[in-house]
């Protein structure tokens, strides 16, 4: 925690990111190489997921993007759609969603 109320992800198997630790994430471990941050933004875009904060980690193993991301209520089965298309990306090893109140 670095402020008072404002809790912070910090590392991510042993990659250290800083990020907002709340809400909804989505967190992707990929391969450090060029393209990958526009290529989640694009697919996040066309599904219509906002963005509200990005954090990128690097390590000679690869990289941690942290994503945190507005869900909107009226369209509940979008960022499902777009994590199963970002799996499909080949320089991401993994992609998963996790939901703090």
């Amino acid at each position: 925690m670095f402020e008072p109320n404002s809790p912070r992800l910090v590392s991510v198997r042993g990659v250290d990111v800083e990020a907002p630790l709340g809400g909804t994430m989505l967190i992707i471990a990929n391969d450090d190489q060029p393209g990958v941050i526009g290529e989640v933004g694009t697919i996040l875009g066309r599904h219509r997921v906002n963005i509200a904060n990005f954090a990128l980690g690097r390590s000679e193993r690869g990289a941690i993007g942290v994503v945190n991301v507005d869900e909107d209520a009226g369209a509940p089965r979008a960022l499902d759609a777009a994590i199963d298309e970002l799996r499909r990306v080949p320089a991401i090893r993994e992609a998963w969603v996790v939901r703090l109140s």
